[in-house]
């Protein structure tokens, strides 16, 4: 009689696990009985694994909803954000035929304007733009997760979540994020989907970095990503990030007319000075002394202002070419190369570190997954005080005294740390979330 697969693999365990002078002495049914013990104990681990990380998942979404209410009543508490109205400013002169770049204050693509144009008046604008920004805050952490789908099995992952999104929804940073109207959240959505999708899609990657840079153009620094060590199919990515964006000019001439792309490239570069804080390596030399100042230009800064200002331009474009040529991960490549880029903005506002934050996150789902503990322990460790500090503490529009100071100082550590972190775990050749073949214990 034939045997079946459970009897083939207890007797398969007698041989390996018995001495020799005793196998053979167990009879069948012993063995039997002991492989099906074995196999239901297996099962019953599956099942109580599953409903622990299904609660887990629960209790992350309730979060996530509890937060992002609270969120969405507070920002809508006051009605239209300032940068909002900005925006919404173009669209009634696009609405009479003219040009959005006749609007005092816009400065992006006229993509976020044809947008808006959708919305009739400007209370359900910012309704229906907050409900997208923290939706693609919602999407983001998702998109952060998925790409760690790997090495994060069973209870890591909502784990993971669930830092996400008490870090980001629980933050005085986002809530002045929303309260003006801006739109970090949806930048850090595309990222996010890039590095979900780079390794399979490299196409479709490209263009989600374009999609960003259309968004803002400050983002336009984020194509460099494409290039990392290790990217797979790179040529096809940057000549897809390239046609997206001519083929948004070709349309952006065709509806505005010729002289559109220079009025763009105009306003680009006379917003560049604003009579507000500077959070970036620019503050050591330009750090306004009271608030309502403009920052002072860098050529009557002090030369200690001036020194340090050069040294740390010189570090952050260090930092980005080690995070190029040594990434560590494609979600570490591109989270240090955003918190390099926010640093070197000559306008860097308060709400931009919500792009340094997904470094958080990442540095977590290492130390949950990978063997090696040291490195990321230190990582999720530094990244959680700055976070403390500059989501809770500081209150974001306190530009003056102690705070702009342990902002910019906190977070040119955090990132310098996280770039070379990542620079000495890296493996050769460079790996990908996705393409891991480490498995965590459980």
């Amino acid at each position: 009689m034939a045997r079946t697969s459970a009897d083939r693999a207890a007797r398969t365990l007698n041989w390996l696990t018995v001495p020799a002078y005793g196998r053979g002495r167990l009879n069948d049914d012993e063995r039997l009985r002991g492989a099906t013990a074995s196999l239901s104990s297996s099962v019953e681990s599956t099942r109580t694994t599953r409903i622990v990380t299904g609660s887990a998942w629960a209790v992350v979404a309730a979060l996530a909803v509890f937060l992002m209410v609270q969120r969405y009543r507070d920002a809508l508490a006051t009605g239209v954000g300032m940068d909002l109205g900005f925006w919404l400013d173009a669209v009634d002169i696009l609405r009479g035929g003219g040009d959005p770049y006749d609007a005092e204050w816009y400065t992006y693509t006229p993509l976020t304007a044809w947008v808006l144009l959708l919305f009739p008046d400007r209370a359900t604008a910012m309704a229906v733009w907050t409900t997208v920004q923290l939706a693609a805050g919602a999407a983001a952490i998702g998109f952060v997760v998925a790409a760690h789908r790997r090495i994060l099995p069973a209870w890591r992952a909502p784990l993971v979540a669930g830092l996400a999104v008490f870090t980001l929804f629980y933050s005085k940073v986002l809530s002045i994020e929303l309260f003006l109207g801006q739109n970090q959240l949806m930048i850090m959505a595309l990222l996010a989907a890039a590095v979900l999708v780079a390794n399979r899609r490299p196409v479709i990657a490209g263009m989600l970095l374009a999609v960003a840079a259309l968004v803002k153009t400050w983002p336009l620094l984020f194509g460099v990503w494409l290039v990392r060590s290790g990217a797979r199919n790179r040529i096809r990515a940057i000549l897809a990030w390239l046609a997206t964006m001519v083929a948004f000019a070709v349309v952006m001439v065709i509806t505005l007319g010729p002289a559109s792309i220079p009025r763009l490239i105009e306003r680009t570069l006379a917003l560049r000075e604003q009579p507000l804080a500077v959070y970036s390596v620019w503050f050591f030399a330009r750090h306004r002394q009271a608030s309502g100042e403009s920052p002072t230009p860098f050529a009557e800064a002090a030369p200690a202002g001036q020194a340090v200002t050069l040294v740390l331009l010189v570090c952050m474009l260090g930092l980005i070419v080690l995070a190029l040529l040594r990434p560590g991960t494609a979600s570490l490549a591109m989270w240090n190369l955003s918190g390099a880029v926010v640093l070197l903005l000559p306008v860097s506002h308060p709400f931009y570190r919500l792009l340094i934050l997904p470094l958080l996150w990442v540095w977590c789902a290492e130390l949950l997954g990978r063997r090696a503990k040291v490195l990321p322990s230190i990582a999720v460790a530094s990244l959680g005080l700055w976070w403390v500090l500059t989501a809770r503490i500081v209150d974001p529009v306190e530009h003056t005294g102690w705070a702009p100071w342990a902002v910019v100082v906190s977070t040119v550590v955090v990132v310098a740390l996280s770039t070379i972190f990542a620079a000495l775990s890296t493996r050769a050749p460079a790996y990908d979330e996705s393409r891991s073949k480490v498995e965590a214990t459980a």
